[in-house]
């Protein structure tokens, strides 16, 4: 150690139990970057479109149509959410479910074929949105059959189930029938098969 080192030692008798005061950092008086950087864009946007409205009015009327262009369909966006979600559920809660619901459906097959990779993420949605969100799976669902449905196909569905429900009842009635036979066959050949005894011994 040498003698300078011990001179940087404080002496612990003329410490202080209190705290040494820290100088209090100074709030900004004047605006930040930020705030300089948003005025002037705004300044210079002011300027553009009042000069565009001086020599070109086209842009004007355009740069309005945009505008109305936007706010009818933000209208709309809200129209189509307040009919597709029941009053009584509340749509981002369940939403953000669903999404995380079709992430891990992509997660959980990663490893598989590309078909089953693809639309495992659209099923665990469609599953976790009737779970979640049942009132509005249900509307959305209604919506996109009366869009897309057809009734020639419906009908030629239901005739394909009644002819595979027919199906089955002849052939669970041709398997019982089977056994049936095959079990007397099995009993006369046991039967057959036994000694027979005699009633004189």
């Amino acid at each position: 150690m040498q003698p300078s080192d011990i001179e940087k030692i404080p002496d612990p008798k003329s410490l202080s139990i209190y705290e040494e005061k820290k100088p209090m950092p100074q709030e900004p008086t004047g605006p930040s970057r930020l705030q300089l950087t948003v005025r002037d864009f705004r300044v210079r946007a002011t300027q553009f479109l009042q000069t565009g409205q001086v020599w070109t009015p086209w842009r004007s009327a355009h740069l309005q149509m945009t505008a109305d262009r936007v706010v009818d369909l933000e209208q709309q966006a809200e129209t189509a959410v307040q009919k597709t979600v029941p009053k009584n559920e509340q749509l981002f809660p369940g939403a953000l479910y669903i999404a995380v619901a079709g992430l891990a459906g992509s997660v959980f097959t990663r490893n598989r074929n590309f078909l089953i990779r693809w639309t495992s993420p659209f099923l665990f949605a469609g599953a976790s949105a009737f779970y979640f969100l049942p009132g509005t799976a249900r509307v959305v669902t209604r919506r996109l059959y009366d869009e897309y449905g057809d009734p020639a196909t419906e009908q030629q569905a239901r005739e394909t189930l009644n002819s595979f429900q027919g199906l089955g009842a002849k052939i669970s009635d041709q398997v019982g029938s089977s056994v049936r036979d095959a079990r007397q066959t099995l009993v006369d050949t046991v039967r057959s098969v036994e000694p027979k005894n005699d009633p004189k011994k």
